[in-house]
Formats: C-alpha cells, structure tokens, sequence
C-alpha cells in the first residue's frame, strides 16, 4: 500500500508536470524575467532549463513504474512465499497425542505454566534469511485442542515429530501422572455432510492489545484470598479453588450426542520476544515510520495509571490501580507464544443449538481483566464481494451474506482439521476471499489458564470415554 501510494504520487506529479509545463512557466513570469536579464546565452538556457524540467518529469514517471513493477513483485513473492509455506506446512511429519486424565487429578494452571516455559525455551525458530524467505520454512507449530463428541470430552496435542521427545519430557516433569499416547487423527473419523449439516465456526482476537493482560489463574486465586480475609475464613472451612474453566467443561461434557464442539489454540513461539506497533497509524507523521515494542508500550500505560492527573489530589495511588500495574509489569516479563484460537461446532440440522455461540462467548468472559478481554473475530469481507453485494441490491444482500457465511464456516472448518493459522493475508485473501485479524499474543501465564487439565470436581469421567471401566468379576475366583 506505501509503495503504491509512492508510485501514484510520482506518476501524477511527473504527468502533470509535462503536461502543464509551458503553462506553468507562462503563469509564474519566470520566462519573462529571464528575458529582462542580460545575458548573451539566454535562448540557450532557457532551453536547457526546459529540458532539464521535462528530463526531470520524465524521471518522475519511470520512477512510478518502477515502484509499481517492485510492489507487484512483492505482492507476487508473498503470494509464492505463502504458497510455499502452506506446502511445507502439509509435508510436515506430525504426531497426535491423547492426553488422558487420571481421576483425582490435581495440577493446578501453574503446572502447566511452567510446562509452556519448558515448550518455549526448547522451541527453536527458523534460522537464515535462505530459509525465511527462500524456502518458506515453518517455526515448529503445535496445536492444543480439546474435543467433545457427543459429549466425550477428550484432550489432544498435536505437534512435529521433531518436537514429540521434548513435549512428553516437559508434560512428564510438570505433570508426571498424565497418561500419553499416540493416536490417530480424530478429525478424520469427523461426520460432516454439508446438505445435511449445519456448522457454526469462529476464530477469538485481543478486544485491545495484547500487551494488556488478561485475567489469569493468578488474579483468580488473588480473589479467593481476598475473600477469605474479608469473611475471615479458616483454613478448615477453605472452599476448594475454582477453576476457570469449570464453565467451559462442563459444557463441553453436557453436549448431545449428535453433537461436536471443538477448541483448538495453534500455537508457535514468538519470533522476537516483543510485540511492535507503529507509533502514529498516519502515513506522512515521522512517527508512522518507528515502533514502539511490547516493553516501551507496556511502560507508557503504567506512566499513564500512575500518572499524577488520573489519581487523587494527594497523589495516592488506589489498590486498584497498584493491582493493575502488577499485572502489566508481570506479563512484560513472561515468555510469550502467537496463539491462534479457532472453534468449531456442527451437528445435523435438525439437532443445531443456534445458543452454543453465546455459551462459548460466556466461558471466555471469565478472562476479562480491567484492561482486556477475548471477542469473536469479525472476519471482513473482501472488495470483490462487497462489490457483488452493491450491485445485486438490497432484496439478495440478506442471501449472498448467508451464503458466504455459510462458505466462510466450512472453510474454517477445513483449517481447524489441518491445524493451519500462521499464514500471510495474501493467503487468507486468496483462499478465504477475506481479510482476518491476526494471531494474538499470550504469555505463558495466560496461556495457561486457558488451556490446562481440569483439577476440580468437574465431572467429565461419566461417559464412555472414561479413563476406567466397570466389569463383572471373574467367574472363577476362589471361594
């Protein structure tokens, strides 16, 4: 788009400057003052002047073209590099394990904390510009997913066979009760006819940026602490701890039989450890050409919650306001992840829930801090659609957006089966014919608390998928 804007820029200017060029120095009297001076070469500098100006325009315009063939070979390069990436992507060896609870299970989130910091730090990234850029290599991916089927909830982790042997070490020494194996791929057993079935698919964004927190397991057990000072609580009478996905698993597990509900976080770790914005979003500000990183974007909102206008007139700082600076100061310093969020729900149309997308909305309230929180993506429509969509009136809008829709879900239903996410717009443009938000980025912390093992008294071991079963005893015992 910069590129674009230049080269329009050049071309308009170097084009009216040959058009309107005699004109120009008619209008201004530069010719004729030049005429009043004397000199004994003023016919030949005038000429000289003149060619020179129109040399110049014309370089104008081949300059413009010149933008324009770089930018079209760029938007062509990304388009080749994306392809290539997407390729690589599908020749990658990966593995799916099923991860199965024990009852009496009891690892809190911080467990799997310091699981996802073992993942990071032994998660490598591309190395070279021949690779990046070249060869499209991909980061290692994983793709931590829970699934429901008929409401058999189930746990899974996918990730490169390069990677398997360090992901079992770092689940085993965090969380050594797990029971591990490997599977084949659930998504392959899926029962989906799209004449018979009706699927409702979503991907989940940052409501602000991401270096704002969100609510954690962290903040959930400052709470509980908090209330139990207040209504002076003895350890004796201590309730159990709450879970923040007490909701989510519980829905998961009241899902009908004909039913199937499916979360996936696709996750790679972050390339530079800092999340970058431009400073002014306005092209011709000199800030619209520097970043600020995650830290620097960090520090200005803890100045602006501490700063003295915005709190009291003897310049005291409420807990409040301590607690959120705690929060943003401890996710500054965490390791982080992208993380793309993607669920899928269909069942056949006779069975569809049209409340399942409010009773997802309302499990991801629970990690809705003071500062951010979780939404549903909105996915946009690309130019040529809307375009259809203003020439067929106003009578079909109502069907073309139904069915695109309708289109949009199986598609998002076809990547969440090949765990795809970290691909370039030109991609999401081309396939999808849409323009999508990003992936987010979450510390290992917030990661963590929304995706872990359930550790409470939610009842997900009654249905058939059940880590024990009940049989007769052997008819020959001894007597």
């Amino acid at each position: 788009m910069i590129f674009f804007l230049i080269g329009l820029i050049s071309f308009a200017s170097g084009t009216l400057g040959l058009l309107f060029f005699n004109d120009f120095f008619v209008l201004t009297g530069f010719e004729e003052n030049l005429y009043n001076i004397e000199y004994v070469f003023l016919e030949q500098s005038i000429q000289i002047i003149r060619v020179i100006f129109q040399l110049f325009f014309v370089l104008l315009i081949f300059v413009s073209f010149a933008i324009f063939v770089w930018a079209k070979f760029l938007s062509l390069w990304k388009v080749f590099l994306d392809f290539r990436r997407f390729k690589n992507l599908l020749n990658t060896e990966f593995v799916l394990l099923k991860i199965v609870i024990p009852k009496g299970f009891n690892k809190t989130p911080s467990s799997m904390e310091s699981f996802f910091n073992t993942l990071h730090d032994n998660t490598g990234g591309v190395l070279g510009l021949l690779n990046k850029h070249l060869k499209g290599k991909n980061p290692p991916l994983y793709s931590f997913e829970i699934v429901s089927m008929g409401g058999n909830v189930s746990f899974y982790i996918r990730t490169t066979t390069k990677q398997l042997t360090a992901l079992k070490r770092g689940l085993f020494a965090n969380m050594p009760n797990l029971l591990i194996y490997e599977v084949s791929d659930y998504v392959e057993k899926f029962d989906y006819d799209k004449r018979g079935y009706k699927i409702d698919a979503s991907e989940w964004t940052m409501g602000k940026n991401n270096y704002l927190p969100l609510k954690t397991y962290i903040n959930l057990k400052k709470e509980e602490q908090l209330f139990e000072s207040n209504h002076q609580i003895s350890q004796d009478n201590k309730p159990e701890s709450k879970d923040q996905l007490h909701e989510l698993y519980e829905f998961f597990s009241l899902i009908n039989e004909k039913e199937t509900v499916c979360m996936q976080f696709v996750l790679r770790k972050h390339g530079d450890g800092s999340y970058k914005q431009r400073k002014n979003n306005s092209f011709f500000s000199k800030e619209f050409w520097e970043f600020e990183k995650h830290e620097d974007l960090a520090e200005k909102e803890i100045a602006e919650i501490i700063s003295p206008k915005n709190n009291d007139e003897n310049k005291n700082i409420s807990q409040h306001k301590k607690d959120l600076v705690e929060d943003i100061e401890r996710k500054k310093h965490k390791s982080f992840f992208d993380v793309g969020i993607r669920i899928i729900y269909f069942a056949p149309k006779n069975h569809f829930r049209n409340d399942i997308g409010g009773l997802i909305l309302n499990t991801f309230s629970v990690f809705k801090s003071k500062l951010n929180n979780i939404k549903r993506s909105d996915f946009l429509l690309s130019n040529k659609l809307t375009g259809v969509e203003q020439k067929l009136g106003k009578l079909d809008f109502g069907f073309i957006k139904r069915k695109h829709l309708d289109n949009l879900n199986f598609e998002l239903y076809n990547l969440y089966k090949d765990r795809i996410f970290f691909l370039g717009d030109v991609f999401w443009e081309e396939i999808l014919k849409n323009k999508r938000h990003s992936s987010i980025l979450l510390s290992t912390e917030e990661l963590a608390s929304m995706y872990h093992f359930p550790y409470t008294e939610v009842d997900i071991f009654s249905k058939k998928d059940s880590t024990s079963k009940i049989i007769n005893a052997p008819k020959n015992i001894p007597r």
